[in-house]
C-alpha cells in the first residue's frame, strides 16, 4: 500500500538538510574518522586526533629509550597541530604521556622529567585530553571528564 500521497507534504515528516547530515553522520560517521579494530573483532570509529593520541600513547608505552620517547612526543605535538616543538613542550608531552601510561600524579610526573614546566605541562595535558574526548578548544574539561577520557585504553 505505502504511505498516503499527502504524507510527503507533512512538515513534521520532512527532514531539513542539517538534520539529514546529522543523521548520516550518526549512522555512518564523519568522513574524516578512522576506524580501529580490536583483537576481539570489535571496531570503533575515532577522529584523527583521537587516533593520534591513542597511537602515540601505545607507542610511548612500548618505547625503551628516552630518544624514542622524544620522537614520539614530537610526532604527537605535530599531529595535534603544533608547527614546531621546543624541548620544553616535548618534555611536557612526555610528562603527560607518562602520566597516562603509569597512572601517576602530576607532581610525580613533573619530577620524573626534568626541564618540563608546570604551565606548559598543564596546557598540553588539557590539549591532549580535549583531543581524547573529541572536544573543541572552548570546552572546559572537568576532572570527571578527564577520568572518562582515560577510560578508553586499548590493551
Amino acid at each position: 500500500m505505502g504511505p498516503p500521497p499527502d504524507a510527503l507534504l507533512d512538515p513534521a515528516l520532512v527532514l531539513q538538510n542539517e538534520e539529514c547530515i546529522d543523521l548520516l553522520e550518526y549512522v555512518v560517521g564523519k568522513a574524516d574518522m578512522v576506524q580501529r579494530e580490536l583483537q576481539s573483532g570489535l571496531a570503533f570509529r575515532l577522529t584523527r586526533q583521537q587516533d593520534a593520541v591513542l597511537h602515540y600513547t601505545e607507542a610511548f608505552r612500548s618505547a625503551s629509550t628516552v630518544l624514542e620517547q622524544h620522537y614520539i612526543c614530537k610526532g604527537l605535538a605535530q599531529a595535534l597541530g603544533a608547527e614546531r616543538t621546543e624541548i620544553g613542550s616535548t618534555n611536557a608531552i612526555r610528562c603527560v604521556l607518562w602520566q597516562l601510561v603509569s597512572n601517576c600524579r602530576t607532581a610525580t610526573a613533573l619530577q620524573m622529567v626534568p626541564g618540563a614546566k608546570r604551565s606548559t605541562f598543564l596546557r598540553w595535558r588539557a590539549l591532549i585530553h580535549r583531543a581524547r574526548l573529541n572536544k573543541d578548544e572552548d570546552y572546559w574539561i572537568l576532572r570527571k571528564d578527564r577520568k572518562m577520557g582515560q577510560a578508553y585504553r586499548v590493551f
